[in-house]
């Protein structure tokens, strides 16, 4: 099982496909490669600034602003 070393939350954007509306984070994160490697990133997908908090198991809890298009990358601690 793949699981993450930090803790992501964003808003969510309300999208409308094929008549149906669904929400979608604004930020998308990965973790793991196809080899198991550990390298994380968090895409702002989005038009507008959007802002991402970590919470990483130490405890420690962080917010980074992310521009639009901006990815972040992310490593464990």
């Amino acid at each position: 099982m793949i699981l993450p070393f930090v803790a992501c939350a964003s808003s969510a954007t309300r999208i409308e496909e094929a008549g149906r509306t669904h929400e979608a984070p604004d930020i998308l994160t990965s973790w793991e490669d196809a080899a198991g490697h550990r390298l994380g990133f968090a895409t702002n997908w989005t038009e507008k600034p959007v802002p991402l908090e970590l919470s990483w198991p130490d405890g420690t809890r962080e917010t980074r602003l992310l521009a639009p298009r901006e990815t972040l990358v992310l490593s464990p601690r």
